[in-house]
Parts: structure tokens; C-alpha cells; sequence
């Protein structure tokens, strides 16, 4: 069986043997490790190239490979696995390596033309790309790449050079020109190419070789050519050139000490805040220890603007007295248009370190192996800033104990030995202490609440507070409240003196990849809180979102939260790297992108709300919806609902509402009403009634932008239930309804309007409910508001039984019994409560339609308790209980519970009914629960004193 990996990876015997692409790279992994072997955390690394456990795929993926290599791949011992090769297997690295000694022997016997075809033979081994499913991010592999990578750099130096000796300059011209292309810098090359010209009569090309080669150096490294190279420019220029051999200069040669130990690390800065944590683990990680073996190396990674840089300037300096050969400061600009190339910063290092350009090795490999050599002699502090990979910087590594490295960047890097350290926003305290240091204690007092709007658009970000306090600063006559003002438009006024927020987020965001970068656009629009995977899912239209999002984790731009409580992993998206994908969101409109999005987002929102609401007790003042389903929410995203619908809502609730209002900013108010209608049983059930008006009003603003008089009736009068439920709310809410009723009238909708009038109907029941205990009368009286109670009630079910709308029929029953109680008339007021409950039954068909039967419950206990029926009342709050309990209603619980310590009271069995209070005022909870639980404690006290 032939092994072959210098190209592509492929196995051989009698036929091909086809193996998948993660198949070529572990075979290419355990090729090279040889007999030694290669532990499982190095081989997945090889294969996956990242740093997760994929533990059980690789088994997988070696037991489908077994039988392909014939029992060569035995099953892994002491989580280490290897090839065991046959005795007339043959691996193409062997076989190169086998031909150049050939070619070395040939040549050494004086046979070139045999050298030359043994050379031509183990050159044809190598693929185009060289060794293309071998990582350069596993250790062992990418320094084995790199050596393999000189051998042929060297086999074919040595052939272009045997060529020439032959006088094969006139054919061997382009061959060198083809070798140049890859490795640019190499004078050796260059040497060979110059008198191949010059021996062609090509004298002028080869002097011109000469100034091609002085300005790519001086570009690159900042030294002219070698002197070799000047010396055969000078006999080519005088007609004279001697033999030319190419062969590899004599190693380089350093000083053995420095004038002064380089201190490059660029000043800190002195109002560096917070961050204590982060100090105390890398000084502690990173200080010489003589137990130690290794070098540690520390990465700092975070989102733009977080502070990386800062931190590593700011722990470098206070190491200084740890490390007195020094502080190496490189800024590898990885994220720019023009990152520096590792040669050019290795050449840098070594002339720092002493070394004199003409002694400087020619190749990459040569010249990270000098580093290490020289570094090993002395206790050093490397800081290399934005850093794109760790294999980019590798070759810069000191490689025996005494010395340590800090790498920063925008990108999540790993590898063996490698302490991460990831930078999350500051604290809003320390957000503040910053900016306090910047512009003075007094500004920041003068004006609390325009400093807290400041820091809340620069979301922690030190960048963004830095240049906040700076444009301050430098308007020391601004106001703080005048800053705040023009920081709404947030990222175009994030800048100040080459400080730029939104340049920082672009360069991470054009290093992405294109499906990244669409994405991290797309998911601008997920919200400001956190939100699930399937939502990604959903947004992006894609089967399996999750490798995009680590990219986008990876490259510091989204930031994972954890699991929540469905078991979903979450993701945020920071405030200012939000709004900055809107923006370039907001480019693609053209493109549809950004409104496909935007439906897509409020479409598979709406069908889950719309699962979720099913389950919900319904609003008890509104008809039940139809439901819906369509092909915008992933399937998965509806078993979520349909195990736990109560914790979906719980954990969803803030992006439900996030979405009702970007539909009605984006001119979706109809979406938008039916995404609130479907949210609005939960928020009810809640008694989450700010964020129940707020959606509201979003809604009514929305539809009086675009004149849909329908709607804004429909959601006025939402508002108004809502309204009604506060103390004191009933005449607050009574104008709303009148404007919604004479509306609903004129637009001849007879459902909404029936739905209407047995809505102000109990509205008004509640007012003359309200005036009656204020006047604390124990007869029933007169009342207006009772009559016009009664009035409306009837209309609505007059209409009702009209239009066979049995909600409306429920409402208007219901509150005229209540009515008809109040008045005294109970035999009346338990006939209607009666024939509502019959109606109440009719309308259960989804699970949450229970809470129609509630309803009507609560007001047929009160019927009952008023009639004297007390036993049935007590009868009819267990009952009412029961069901809360199965319907998940907590607050109707509690409030049968406080409607049976009312019965019970009146019975005259004061200590169970302080039971029953007690357990009540437990139980409320929302934004009226305060206003419940005092209702109770005054009961409480009541019922006390009357068993004393």
C-alpha cells in the first residue's frame, strides 16, 4: 500500500483507496507523527482544526477507516493513535527523502546528470498546493510542515544550480523565475537566476534582476541584497562573472549582549480602570517560575474597542522587573489591509536581539530557529498585538523556559499551553469610574442622569467611553446632557482624533467571511437582549446555523450566554456591534436583504407566538384567535412550546416584544397587532402590565401613522382592559372607550363593537362597584354608572345573539349578573351567572380557553357570596382553584383563594379565612402585586381582629 501526502493525501494498492476529506487529514496527521504516534487532542486538532473535544467523531471517523488501511490503524492506547506500515509499504516522503541523498551521493561522485533526474524524480512527488490536508495549527504538525517545506526548498535550489553547471541556462530561466514565485526574498535564487541571464547574453535582464531584488528586500526586510548578490552585480556589470555556487549562507552570527535590554512596550495609560481580575491571572500565569518548563503564553481576546491592548501594555509593564533582557513590542496588525509578514518581523527580532543584516538567515524557518536559540539565553517579555491565528506568530515563540508571551486579538485563538483570557465590556461602575478619571468627578456629579445615557450607548465598551470623555474633554464648555443628545445617532458620533468605533467593528467585520458576514448583518436584527440558536436558524434560513455563529463567536463578534432554560444556547450580540450591522444591513436594501429578513423575523415570531398563545389562559375580555402555522419558524423551535409553553414565554418574552416593535417602525402595523394580540394572554396572565401598554401604544402608533382606523380602535381598546385593571383606572379608561365605541360604529364592524360595549359595560360596573364600597353603603342605591352598566350590557348582547358571537355573550352575561347582584335582584344575578357559564363552555376548544370558564367563576362566586349562598360560593372557589391550578394561572389562584377567606369571613370562621388570605397574598405576583397583597393584609388584620 503506497502512502502519499505531499500533495493532496491519497491512499494506494491495487486500486485507489477514496476517503473523505476528514479521512486525507487524519491519515496526513499519523504519516507524519510516524511510529511515535500522535495523541488524541493533536490529531482531532489536525483533523477539525479548532480546539474542541470532537471525541466521539473521531472514533467514528477511524473505526469507518480501519478496513479501508487494511488493519494498519490500530485501535488508540493511552489516548494515543498511530500507523503500523507493512515492511513493503512505501510512504512518498521516505521516497523523496530516498532520492535527494540519491541526487547528494550522485553529485558528490561527480554524476550531474544523475543528480538532476533523481532531484527532477523527488520533485515530482510534491502536489500543487504541498502538503494540502496537512493544519499548520497543531504544534507537532505545523513545525514538521515547515521543515519538510525547507527540504524542498532546498532539493530544488540544488537542482536549479546542478542545471546551471550543466549549462542549461537558456531552459533553466523560467524554472527559476517559477521557483521565485514562492519565495521571493531568496538571494540564493536570485544568484542562480542572474548568471543564467548572463550566460544567455541576457546582460541587461540580469543587472535588472539585480535592482528587482534590492527594492523587494529593502520593502520587506529593510536591507539591501547580501554580499554575494552585490558582488556578482559588480562582475556582470564589468563582463567578468565567476563561478556561481548557491549554496546557503554560514549560520548567523549574534551578539552576546545588548547596550540596553529593548523596553518597547508603548506607554500605558494612567487612568487604566477595573479589570483586577484580569490582572491578578496573567501576572500570576505569566512571571518566570524555575518548576516551570514551558513557556507560558497568555492570549487576551475580545470584541473591537474592549480594552485588549490596553491590558497586555498595562500587565507588560508590570512584569518589567520579572523579565531584564527586556520587552518586545510587535504590532502584527492582522485585522489592517496590510498585516505584517512573520519573515520581515523574525528579521526585526534578530537585529534587536543583536543580530547584523548580512548575518540574517534567509529563510523563515532559519530564522525562528536563530530566535529560539538566542532567546534561550535570556528572560524576555514578547507582546505581539492583533494577532490573526496562533500558527501566524509561532515562529516568533521562545522556545525554552525563562521567557513568556502575550498575544492579543480580536479572534478566540487556542492551543496547547495557551491560557485564554477573554475581555468582556466594563461594569457599568467601572464604565463610570473611567469616564470620571477622563473628564473630573464635578462633571459626572453635576449631572447623574446625563452621564448614565453616555454610558449607556458606549454599552461598556472602553473605546467607546474613551472617546466619549475625550470629545468632552476637548468641549470642556459642553454640558454632559448636550453630548448625550447627539450620542442618539450612537455610532457616527462615537470618534474623536483618529479614535473611531465604527472603523475598529469594520475591520473585524471584513475579515469574516462572506456567509459570516451576511449573517452578522441578518442577526443585527434579533433583538437587543439574548436570543436562542433557532432563532439564528430561523433568521439566517439555513438547516444548522451553529457553524456560522461560532464563526462569528470565533472572530469576537457575537458572544454566547449560556443555556437557558429550555436548554437552548444562547447568543447576544454587544449594543454597538449590533447597530453597526444594521447599518450595513441598511446598504443591502436594495438587494431585498434586509426586507426578506425583517418578514422572515416577524413571520416565524408570529407562527411561535401563536403556538405558544394556544396554551396560554386567554385575555378574558377578547375572543379567541384562530391559530396559525406556517413554514418561517423551524420545526424544532415548536416542540420547545409544545413541552414547556410557559417557559418559552418566560424565556422569550423580551424578543417577542423586541420584534411587535421593529414591525411597527417598519410600517408592519398589521403584523404587529397580530403578534401583540398573541402576546398579550401571557402579559395579562403575568400582570406584566407596563410592557402589556407599552406594546400597545407602539401598536396605535404604528396604525395612526398609516390611518388604519380599524386597528386603532381594535388596540385602544386593548389599552383600555388594560387600563381598567389599575386603581382608580375605570374612569381613566372610560373616555378611551367611548372614542373606540363611536369609531367601531362608524366603520360598521358589529363584532368589535358588541366586544366593545360589554367592555364598557364592566367598566362601568367597576366605577359604581368603586363609588359604592368608597361610600361604604351596605344597601344597594342608585347609581348612573349602574344603569349605563346595564345599558350596555344589553346592547352587547342583543348584537351578540344577533351575530352568534359567544364571547360577547359570555362578557355582556357575565357583567349583568354582576349588575343585577349589586342591585340586590340575586336570584336574577345567579341566572345570568349561570347561563354565562353554559356559554363559557361552548368556547373551550384550544387549552388555554379555560380561562373564559375563570372568568365567568369569579363572578358567579361573588354572585353567591352575595346572595347569602355561602357554602356554594366556598364550593365554587375550590372549584375555580382547581382549574387555575391546571391552567397555570397563578394569579386566579391566589384570587380564589381571597374570595374564599371573603366567604369564609362572612361566615364567621375568621381563623380559615386568615389562612386563606395569607396563602393569597403568597401567591400574587406581576406589577400589581403589591396592591393585592396589601388588599389581603388589610383583610388579614380585619379577620384577625374579629376572631379575638
Amino acid at each position: 500500500m503506497h502512502f502519499a501526502i505531499l500533495g493532496q493525501t491519497a491512499v494506494s494498492a491495487v486500486k485507489d483507496v477514496n476517503l473523505s476529506a476528514a479521512q486525507r487529514r487524519a491519515v496526513a496527521a499519523l504519516v507524519a507523527a510516524g511510529s511515535q504516534g500522535m495523541p488524541a487532542d493533536r490529531l482531532m486538532g489536525a483533523i477539525w482544526d479548532d480546539d474542541l473535544d470532537h471525541t466521539g467523531p473521531l472514533k467514528t471517523l477511524l473505526s469507518a477507516l480501519r478496513p479501508l488501511l487494511g488493519g494498519r490503524l490500530p485501535k488508540g492506547s493511552a489516548g494515543s493513535y498511530r500507523l503500523d506500515l507493512d515492511d513493503d509499504d512505501t510512504v512518498d516522503v521516505t521516497t523523496f527523502r530516498a532520492l535527494v541523498e540519491e541526487a547528494k551521493a550522485a553529485l558528490e561522485a561527480g554524476q550531474r546528470e544523475r543528480s538532476v533526474k533523481a532531484l527532477q524524480q523527488a520533485l515530482r512527488l510534491w502536489g500543487d498546493p504541498p502538503l494540502a490536508d496537512i493544519s499548520t495549527n497543531v504544534d507537532r504538525l505545523s513545525q514538521w510542515r515547515t521543515d519538510l517545506l525547507l527540504e524542498r526548498q532546498r532539493a530544488t535550489l540544488t537542482l536549479l544550480q546542478t542545471r546551471l553547471d550543466l549549462g542549461e541556462h537558456h531552459s533553466l530561466v523560467a524554472d527559476v523565475q517559477r521557483a521565485l514565485s514562492e519565495d521571493p526574498l531568496s538571494e540564493p535564487l536570485y544568484l542562480i537566476l542572474m548568471t543564467a541571464l548572463f550566460r544567455a547574453g541576457r546582460r541587461a535582464q540580469a543587472l535588472e534582476q539585480f535592482e528587482i531584488v534590492s527594492a523587494t528586500l529593502f520593502e520587506h526586510t529593510g536591507y539591501g541584497p547580501g554580499k554575494d548578490l552585490q558582488r556578482l552585480s559588480e562582475q556582470i556589470a564589468a563582463d567578468t562573472p565567476p563561478a556561481v555556487t548557491a549554496s546557503p549562507p554560514a549560520p548567523a552570527r549574534a551578539a552576546d549582549t545588548m547596550a540596553y535590554p529593548p523596553a518597547q512596550l508603548p506607554a500605558g495609560v494612567v487612568d487604566f480602570t477595573g479589570r483586577e481580575q484580569e490582572i491578578a491571572d496573567l501576572t500570576a500565569f505569566l512571571r518566570p517560575d524555575g518548576e516551570r518548563p514551558g513557556v507560558p503564553i497568555a492570549v487576551i481576546s475580545g470584541p473591537p474597542g474592549v480594552g485588549k491592548t490596553e491590558l497586555a501594555i498595562h500587565v507588560g509593564h508590570r512584569l518589567r522587573d520579572y523579565f531584564p533582557c527586556g520587552q518586545i513590542w510587535v504590532n502584527m496588525a492582522a485585522m489592517s489591509d496590510q498585516p505584517l509578514v512573520i519573515a520581515d518581523v523574525l528579521a526585526e527580532l534578530l537585529s534587536t536581539l543583536g543580530v547584523a543584516p548580512r548575518d540574517l538567515p534567509p529563510s523563515t524557518a532559519q530564522r525562528s530557529s536563530l530566535v529560539r536559540s538566542l532567546l534561550a539565553r535570556r528572560r524576555m517579555l514578547l507582546v505581539l498585538d492583533d494577532v490573526a491565528a496562533v500558527h501566524q506568530v509561532q515562529p516568533l515563540f521562545p522556545g525554552a523556559a525563562g521567557s513568556a508571551v502575550i498575544l492579543t486579538s480580536r479572534i478566540r485563538l487556542a492551543g496547547n499551553g495557551i491560557r485564554p483570557i477573554r475581555l468582556e465590556p466594563l461594569s457599568a461602575d467601572e464604565a463610570r469610574n473611567l469616564l470620571t478619571q477622563i473628564i473630573g468627578s464635578e462633571r459626572v456629579a453635576a449631572e447623574p442622569e446625563a452621564t448614565n445615557e453616555v454610558l449607556a450607548v458606549c454599552s461598556g465598551l472602553p473605546l467607546a467611553v474613551r472617546i466619549a470623555g475625550a470629545r468632552l474633554s476637548i468641549q470642556d464648555q459642553w454640558r454632559i446632557s448636550r453630548l448625550a443628545k447627539r450620542l442618539s445617532n450612537r455610532l457616527p458620533e462615537l470618534t474623536v482624533d483618529g479614535w473611531d468605533v465604527s472603523a475598529s467593528v469594520a475591520d473585524s467585520y471584513h475579515a469574516l467571511p462572506d456567509d459570516a458576514r451576511q449573517a452578522f448583518r441578518i442577526l443585527s436584527l434579533a433583538g437587543p437582549g439574548d436570543w436562542p440558536i433557532w432563532l439564528a436558524t430561523m433568521l439566517l434560513g439555513v438547516d444548522d446555523a451553529e457553524p456560522v455563529l461560532e464563526t462569528l463567536v470565533v472572530h469576537s463578534l457575537l458572544t454566547p450566554t449560556g443555556v437557558d432554560a429550555l436548554g437552548q444556547p444562547r447568543y447576544r450580540l454587544h449594543d454597538l456591534l449590533r447597530e453597526y450591522g444594521a447599518m450595513r444591513l441598511a446598504e443591502h436594501e436594495r438587494s431585498t436583504e434586509r426586507d426578506v429578513t425583517i418578514e422572515r423575523l416577524i413571520m416565524g415570531w408570529l407562527e411561535l407566538t401563536d403556538a405558544a398563545d394556544a396554551n396560554v389562559t386567554r385575555e378574558p375580555y377578547f375572543s379567541p384567535l384562530r391559530s396559525m402555522r406556517g413554514t418561517f419558524a423551524p420545526e424544532k423551535s415548536f416542540t420547545l412550546i409544545s413541552d414547556d409553553p410557559d417557559g418559552w414565554f418566560d424565556t422569550e418574552i423580551t424578543n417577542v416584544l423586541s420584534v411587535i416593535r421593529l414591525a411597527s417602525q417598519q410600517q408592519r402595523h398589521r403584523l404587529a397587532y397580530g403578534l401583540a394580540m398573541r402576546a398579550s394572554s401571557y402579559l395579562v396572565r403575568e400582570e406584566r402590565i407596563t410592557d402589556a401598554e407599552d406594546m400597545w401604544r407602539d401598536v396605535i402608533q404604528a396604525a395612526v401613522a398609516v390611518s388604519d382606523v380599524g386597528i386603532i380602535a381594535n388596540a385602544r381598546l386593548r389599552l383600555a382592559s388594560l387600563i381598567i385593571r389599575q386603581h382608580g383606572g375605570p374612569q381613566r379608561a372610560l373616555p378611551l372607550m367611548d372614542t373606540c365605541i363611536t369609531s367601531l360604529a362608524q366603520q360598521s364592524d358589529r363584532r368589535a363593537l358588541a366586544r366593545a360595549l360589554a367592555l364598557r359595560a364592566a367598566c362601568r360596573y367597576q366605577i359604581a362597584l368603586e363609588e359604592q364600597d368608597a361610600a361604604n353603603e351596605h344597601e344597594a342605591s342608585y347609581n348612573p354608572y349602574l344603569e349605563l352598566a346595564a345599558l350596555d350590557a344589553q346592547r352587547s348582547l342583543t348584537l351578540a345573539r344577533m351575530l352568534t358571537s359567544s364571547h360577547a355573550e359570555l362578557i355582556s352575561l357575565r357583567t349583568l349578573a354582576l349588575v343585577a347582584s349589586l342591585r340586590g335582584h340575586h336570584d336574577e344575578a345567579i341566572s345570568l351567572g349561570q347561563q354565562a357559564m353554559a356559554v363559557s363552555k361552548t368556547i373551550c376548544v384550544e387549552p388555554g380557553d379555560g380561562g373564559y370558564e375563570l372568568f365567568v367563576l369569579q363572578a358567579l362566586v361573588t354572585v353567591l357570596w352575595a346572595a347569602g349562598q355561602c357554602s356554594r360560593a366556598l364550593q365554587e372557589c375550590e372549584r375555580g382553584r382547581t382549574l387555575a391550578q391546571a391552567l397555570r394561572h397563578r394569579l386566579a389562584e391566589a384570587g380564589f383563594l381571597e374570595q374564599a377567606g371573603d366567604v369564609l369571613t362572612t361566615m364567621g370562621h375568621g381563623t380559615e379565612a386568615l389562612t386563606h388570605y395569607h396563602r393569597a397574598s403568597q401567591m400574587y405576583i406581576g406589577e400589581m402585586a403589591d396592591q393585592h397583597r396589601l388588599r389581603c393584609w388589610n383583610k388579614l388584620v380585619a379577620a384577625d381582629v374579629a376572631t379575638r
